[in-house]
């Protein structure tokens, strides 16, 4: 049996009257409904059992409910009516399927009282339903948004840092605050899964129907792509000063071109606005860009100089001579630069100094790449030998014999997990750093002279005048490039991928060229990171970020999670190492009135030891006053006792 009534609510006419206006209810006994809609005006009565007598009969429900309590009281007392005078607002509401009136006074039993009390809902049997009120988001015809929302659990399982151990500890503060902590990680772990919802990019890629299909070249690609994906495809044409050398800045914005022949030029490469470009009048081995875009580094014949973003020199560091090649680590603002001489500086470009300089003995080393994952830098010897070194160690920290000859080119991807060597051999081999085995070796027809990883993890090989682009070279053997370019009778001598771009830029000796890489580059970029479209403010407020978030260069170890660990044995020795005044020696004279409580005595105690402090400092210094006058003293004795020879005639010295 279904019960449902709706009405409109009370309203107050006169001092003595009140009407029910526009009742209508049905009752669904039999499979039908009836409808019942009448004006009822009755006089209020004084006894609570005639109001309660009343209002059964008007809705035609028998019920033994009482009425609320602040109903009962005005009609206790109707002299109070004028003071609180209730307010009432109709509700709409939904009609039955078979219901053939028109209107609905309310869409249930309810009353209600504005500032006195809500949902006085009329009492009905345990048989009778009574019609829920339709919710605001029901009403509207929307969908109930979620408080939290959900997390695919393959996205899930891609953030996840491990499985939670289990928190059986014997106290009780401990095992709160490890369930603490396990919320705080489940948390974060939500929040970095649900944001990968809001990278609106996808990476590009090339899709090919059948291996059987010739390989993609920069017309064809060019042809099918947008026309702002199809303007960054250029070529700069620079038969005079070459080979060059290329380099792009973090946020890939911007790009340095350097000559061998002292050309040197800089330039936004997305509007090809130039910045400057100048010729510094001796040779160029390397550059770098430098924490941002407003400087850079170059190795020349001599001395490592820093230039602005216009082209003005602003030093000259000749603690650095004859460098060969440079690296920059943006999160320890060292500046790395191996010598002629087998020296390998790190610079602080924050302050200036060298950190460190280190004897490699490696002789005329030519290549060097840097681990984007430990910032441990990487050299290779003509002998085929690979070395990676850190600030703080004179030697080594691993030697690797990857080839049988000189190594020519090397290049670590963005995870710092896999490296790949190639060398006069003729081999290009891919290493595994977390075990330092050889994953794949593949034979060439000419040493790779550049190699260089994408952000996504595609591996640019320069042969010779040929560029090849493979994919996926650390999981799976290759057996044909993805793309390749070939640079008519210019060999190629530098390799650089732009970062957050699918662009590849390649040096070689008559100019640069700017490739089409579809798939390369991270389509989503991080702002707090490397912002491509910051203004100088951003510029700023980031430059400050990262001197205040800036990593010892002692930190730099092979283990990446060193830096998330603290340093035992040096926090054991600076706790050892510190000056622990001896207050048992020290005597103190008898005070009164609240001197002798502890902490006064010890302010006491540490005053007097700062004043010993300083009286030996002063007695040191007297001390040397006095010998240096003693000293001052017997030089001028000294020079008293040498008496010069006076002539016996002054004119004796015109004498012939």
């Amino acid at each position: 049996m279904c019960l449902a009534i709706s009405f409109v609510p009370l309203v107050f006419r006169e001092h003595n009257s009140f009407s029910v206006i526009g009742m209508n209810f049905f009752i669904d006994r039999s499979g039908g409904i009836e409808n019942e809609a009448d004006d009822i005006d009755q006089e209020i009565p004084e006894d609570l059992d005639d109001a309660q007598e009343i209002l059964s009969l008007s809705l035609g429900v028998q019920t033994n409910a009482k009425l609320p309590r602040v109903v009962q009281s005005r009609v206790a007392n109707p002299k109070q009516r004028r003071k609180e005078t209730p307010t009432f607002r109709p509700r709409d509401t939904k009609l039955a399927p078979d219901t053939d009136e028109a209107e609905v006074g309310g869409s249930s039993a309810d009353i209600e009282l504005s500032g006195v009390y809500s949902a006085a809902r009329v009492p009905t049997s345990t048989t009778d339903v009574i019609p829920p009120k339709p919710k605001r988001h029901e009403a509207d015809g929307r969908d109930r948004i979620p408080k939290k929302f959900r997390v695919d659990d393959e996205i899930y399982r891609k953030y996840k840092l491990g499985e939670t151990p289990q928190n059986d500890f014997k106290s009780f503060k401990t095992r709160f605050r490890v369930s603490n902590d396990e919320r705080r990680i489940k948390e974060s772990v939500y929040q970095a899964a649900r944001l990968e919802l809001r990278l609106p990019e996808q990476p590009g890629y090339v899709e090919l129907h059948n291996e059987d299909d010739p390989m993609l070249d920069q017309d064809t690609i060019a042809e099918n792509v947008d026309i702002s994906s199809a303007q960054k495809k250029f070529d700069l044409s620079l038969t005079q000063f070459g080979p060059y050398r290329t380099s792009y800045t973090r946020n890939g914005r911007y790009l340095a071109i350097s000559g061998s022949l002292g050309h040197l030029a800089a330039f936004d490469w997305t509007t090809k606005q130039l910045s400057f470009e100048c010729n510094v009048m001796e040779a160029v081995n390397d550059l770098s860009w430098l924490h941002n875009e407003t400087m850079i580094a170059t190795a020349q014949k001599r001395w490592v100089y820093i230039y602005d973003r216009n082209g003005a020199e602003l030093h000259c560091i000749r603690q650095m001579a004859a460098v060969r090649r440079l690296q920059f680590l943006p999160h320890h603002f060292l500046l790395v630069g191996i010598e002629a001489r087998s020296y390998l500086k790190y610079l602080d470009v924050s302050v200036g100094q060298i950190v460190s300089a280190v004897s490699t003995k490696l002789q005329n080393c030519n290549v060097m790449a840097k681990n984007p994952g430990n910032a441990v830098i990487c050299l290779g010897d003509h002998t085929g030998v690979v070395t990676m070194w850190a600030p703080s160690q004179k030697e080594p920290l691993v030697k690797m014999l990857c080839h049988n000859a000189g190594v020519v080119s090397m290049a670590i991807d963005a995870t710092g997990n896999y490296m790949a060597t190639s060398s006069h051999d003729r081999r290009l081999k891919i290493f595994d750093l977390r075990s330092y085995q050889p994953v794949y070796s593949y034979s060439l027809d000419n040493p790779a002279r550049a190699l260089d990883f994408s952000q996504r993890g595609l591996l640019a090989v320069a042969i010779n005048d040929n560029i090849n682009v493979y994919k996926d070279v650390q999981n799976t053997p290759i057996s044909s490039p993805q793309l390749t370019h070939r640079i008519a009778r210019s060999p190629i001598s530098d390799l650089s991928f732009c970062p957050y771009e699918d662009v590849l830029g390649a040096g070689h000796k008559f100019g640069f060229q700017s490739l089409l890489v579809p798939g390369a580059g991270e389509p989503n970029y991080d702002a707090f990171e490397a912002n491509p479209h910051a203004n100088q403010k951003q510029r700023q407020e980031a430059e400050v970020r990262m001197l205040l978030d800036k990593i010892a260069p002692e930190m730099i170890s092979l283990e990446k999670s060193a830096i998330l660990k603290v340093d035992e044995d040096q926090l054991f020795e600076r706790q050892d190492g510190a000056y622990k005044p001896d207050h048992s020696k020290v005597k103190l004279k008898t005070k009164t009135k609240g001197k002798r409580k502890a902490l006064r005595v010890e302010q006491r105690k540490k005053g007097i030891i700062a004043d010993s402090k300083f009286e030996a400092f002063k007695k040191k210094v007297r001390q040397r006053r006095r010998e240096e006058r003693k000293l001052e003293e017997q030089e001028a004795e000294d020079d008293s006792e040498i008496v010069p020879a006076i002539p016996d005639d002054p004119l004796s010295r015109f004498l012939t």
